[in-house]
């Protein structure tokens, strides 16, 4: 009943908040979904974990006091960045579409060819799909070129084209036949990505990053259609989470010879109790990660994982010159919640503060996070006054920040983000550089929220 409740108030207060902040321009902007995350995470999931099959101890209070805490100075940390003024929508938009379409499909093509290079580690698309989850799952010893697995760092940006070119068909783009192209091509190498890494994370956050961008285009008015939609993005959800790895493995083994049909046979149907109890699993390392970190009164490495982070973007090829690779937090987290350091279990946002300084590190990181939220969803929010065509991109920036909470290794969100920095950096010499020296014939033009771009 408490549990129940405890949700009730949780909607609620989202409710309230919402409507409060919300800006003209995003109906779910990067300031209240990650303070969403953040209740998600520190303050639902404790309720939610004894129902969890990987639940061995509870939640002390002061850990659950240090989570509200921490969700306290994330929003007073927002908050004295100062509040992100509304923006009109009747915005002077200067570009070239069709050489912007072009720009797309140019970026389609590079994430293609990173796609082959990294499936020709494998020998080629058809040894990947069979070989790929069997080296995850199996732990086998697959022969592969590891010379060419950097390229995995540039292949999601077929997620932002699918974020623009699901846009684009939003906005009614004078050329939908070929957005509608980009999308169906982005998203089917995107899925066939997803199931040469078995990744079954990789394949529900495409379904979830439409589904926000959708959120802040269309809005979130409840309809038959709209409510038919949520459930069956649920239930494929919900249905990767539990069974995504047994199923992502037997389509696998098709591509080694043996039959489909039979393999799917093997994937065993689980009772209910698995299947949430795998879902809030998934999601309860954070609260977890704080729970022991502050039982096992860890010395203060004040901060040292955040300042080495960037060194993790180095090849590994290159540091080894120099000497051991660099400190990363994740490892220590791992040791704690399981006494081996295989496996990779990250410590989340407010443990990850508290292994640099305590409570006090704690508290202040949560500050500074809010504070850097603030900034940079004001930052983005100027550049959109400025071109709204940019709209799916910052929808996108906002997408990949807000799992930070959930990860709290700054390293490893900074390779996750790897394609991201890099997809910006072509897109700021395109804008920059190659528009003006062609000097290319801009036409001026408003935009308002029912136009398309």
């Amino acid at each position: 009943m408490l549990i129940v409740i405890f949700i009730i108030l949780w909607f609620f207060l989202c409710f309230f908040i919402y409507h409060k902040t919300r800006t003209k321009l995003l109906n779910l902007d990067l300031f209240q979904f990650s303070m969403y995350m953040f209740i998600f995470l520190y303050i639902i999931i404790p309720f939610l974990l004894p129902l969890s099959y990987c639940y061995d101890r509870d939640i002390s209070i002061f850990a659950f006091v240090t989570a509200l805490l921490g969700l306290i100075t994330f929003m007073t940390g927002y908050a004295l960045c100062s509040k992100t003024p509304n923006i009109k929508l009747n915005i002077p938009i200067y570009i070239d579409k069709q050489k912007e379409l072009l720009f797309w499909y140019f970026i389609l093509f590079i994430s293609v060819c990173f796609l082959y290079v990294y499936a020709s580690a494998y020998g080629g698309f058809k040894a990947a799909l069979a070989l790929g989850a069997l080296a995850r799952y199996t732990g086998a010893d697959i022969e592969v070129n590891r010379s060419v697995a950097v390229a995995q760092y540039f292949i999601p940006m077929l997620s932002i084209l699918v974020c623009v070119s699901q846009f684009k068909l939003y906005k009614k783009s004078r050329y939908k036949k070929e957005y509608f192209l980009l999308l169906v091509v982005s998203l089917s190498f995107a899925l066939l990505y997803g199931l040469i890494k078995s990744s079954r994370g990789s394949i529900v956050n495409l379904m979830l990053l439409m589904l926000f961008l959708h959120i802040n285009v269309k809005g979130f008015k409840l309809n038959l259609k709209r409510i038919l939609i949520l459930m069956i993005i649920f239930i494929v959800g919900f249905f990767f989470i539990v069974y995504g790895k047994l199923t992502i493995a037997a389509i696998s083994s098709s591509f080694r010879g043996e039959n489909l049909s039979v393999a799917l046979s093997n994937v065993q149907a689980k009772d209910m109790e698995y299947a949430y109890g795998r879902l809030i699993a998934e999601f309860s390392h954070p609260i977890r990660s704080l729970n022991v970190v502050i039982d096992a009164d860890v010395e203060w490495n004040y901060m040292k994982h955040f300042f080495v982070a960037p060194l993790h973007l180095i090849p590994t090829r290159l540091l080894d010159m120099f000497g051991d690779k660099p400190y990363r937090i994740t490892e220590d987290n791992t040791y704690l919640l399981t006494g081996s350091s295989d496996g990779g279990i990250p410590p989340g946002l407010i443990a990850s503060f508290w292994y640099g300084g305590g409570l006090f590190g704690a508290l202040s990181g949560c500050l500074l996070y809010g504070f850097f939220i603030a900034w940079v969803q004001k930052k983005m929010y100027f550049l959109l006054k400025k071109d709204y065509s940019i709209f799916p991109i910052v929808v996108y920036i906002f997408y990949r920040f807000v799992w930070f909470p959930f990860s709290g290794d700054l390293s490893v969100f900074l390779k996750h983000q790897f394609h991201l920095f890099f997809f910006l950096f072509i897109y700021f010499v395109y804008k920059k550089f190659i528009e003006k020296k062609y000097k290319i014939n801009y036409s001026t033009m408003y935009l308002s929220s029912n136009k398309g771009c």
